[in-house]
């Protein structure tokens, strides 16, 4: 079976930037028909939640600081990455509703740590990429 996609409009000076009349035109390729992704829209929900956590640099140094020295407390935990206590406390609790961080208590006091290697991984694979991309290189 051959796949037939449609090409994009042409630009033309119209508003719309497409003139009355103009249809996409079917082309074909030799490309075998995709399969269907494995992982299910809910899935891709969830996904996509973890990566809407990790999307700020803050949660991501509070993660890193953690894989370093194993579980911190939130003071520790604030100097580490040099932000006050408060802004911590409020990351840490956006992280574990995600399920990235897990937290022990002791006393008065709560120790915070990765939920599990993946959460490692998965920061430890990003930071591999963009290392390797060359983004974000360290002065």
């Amino acid at each position: 079976m051959t796949a037939t996609h449609t090409t994009p409009r042409r630009q033309t000076a119209g508003i719309s930037g497409v003139a009355d009349g103009d249809a996409p035109e079917a082309t074909s390729c030799d490309h075998s028909p995709a399969a269907p992704p494995s992982m299910s829209r809910e899935q891709a929900d969830a996904v996509a939640d973890v990566f809407k956590v990790l999307a700020d640099p803050s949660r991501v140094l509070i993660l890193e600081a953690l894989k370093e020295a194993g579980e911190l407390c939130v003071l520790h935990l604030a100097d580490s990455v040099g932000m006050s206590q408060s802004a911590v406390s409020h990351n840490l609790r956006l992280l574990r509703q995600a399920g990235l961080v897990a937290k022990r208590r002791d006393g008065r006091l709560a120790y915070y740590r990765p939920d599990d290697d993946h959460v490692t991984d998965l920061v430890g694979l990003c930071a591999e990429h963009v290392s390797h991309s060359g983004r974000g290189s360290r002065a």
